[in-house]
């Protein structure tokens, strides 16, 4: 039988919009910078981004419905194919980060050697994601138990699985940006590469809130209760921040670039 998802909180709704909206806010001026710069990198960060809107959006959408419906066992629980399209925008934002890390470090000793390679690989391994969830929706339709009727399941295998994948998405990002910013000589430059990095400290933490808001509802449930904790809107607020600073640190705007120079100077 197919438990229901947790109701969200007017709250956690509101977090999820806020930061959909967020997201886009920030991503089309990364589309206005790449029409000037036309940099393969410029292109595949806003996609990246793009893809982690569209996850927000639709788990954003599918809780909003399941909310205004409050579901009972047999009903369609909306949740559930938000939560299980989020999973696979996602996996598609982690197959053009690992791109945009590959083409923005493209002269890195282990990119020059097996040149797409790396990419490739993950681009196959984020496919799996997004075959699980596909599969999840064809046995949801296949289902003779009414409560698993068109109601995609989203299994702990599949979610660990896609975590993980995230996981070494920002750290690709995190451990190069590292090693840029070492190398870097300009002030500026350092300070581009410093915001990448928190950008990928703050991706990491987007997902280890929601997975505390889960973990915590299980082993203090006093404390926690049932529901959407303040985990979650704490994930929402790091994925803000996320966006943000990677605009910051790639694109760089001119006020701040500028700033930074002066810094130099003196």
């Amino acid at each position: 039988m197919a438990e229901l998802p947790n109701t969200p909180t007017i709250t956690a709704l509101t977090m999820m919009c806020v930061a959909f909206v967020a997201v886009f806010a920030v991503v089309i001026p990364m589309y206005i910078q790449y029409s000037k710069r036309k940099r393969n990198a410029a292109l595949m960060i806003a996609v990246s981004f793009t893809f982690w809107g569209f996850a927000a959006m639709v788990t954003f959408i599918g809780a909003v419905l399941h909310y205004i419906n409050t579901p009972i066992a047999g009903d369609i629980q909306f949740s559930r194919y938000g939560i299980n399209l989020g999973y696979a925008f996602s996996a598609l934002s982690n197959i053009f980060m690992v791109l945009f890390v590959s083409e923005i470090f493209s002269r890195f000793p282990v990119f020059r050697r097996t040149k797409k390679t790396i990419p490739i690989i993950n681009g196959i391994l984020n496919g799996v994601t997004i075959g699980l969830i596909v599969n999840a929706f064809v046995e949801s339709a296949k289902a003779t138990d009414p409560t698993e009727y068109l109601n995609p399941a989203y299994p702990i295998p599949q979610t660990v699985y896609h975590l993980i994948l995230t996981f070494i998405s920002f750290t690709f990002l995190l451990v190069f940006s590292a090693r840029a910013r070492n190398q870097a000589t300009l002030r500026w430059e350092k300070a581009g590469f410093g915001f990448i990095i928190w950008t990928s400290i703050t991706g990491i933490c987007v997902y280890l809130s929601f997975v505390l808001d889960l973990v915590v509802q299980d082993i203090w449930p006093a404390v926690f209760g049932s529901g959407y904790t303040q985990f979650n809107n704490l994930g929402w607020l790091f994925a803000i921040a996320m966006v943000n600073l990677a605009y910051i640190g790639f694109f760089m705007p001119n006020w701040i670039r500028e700033r930074y120079k002066a810094m130099e100077e003196n």
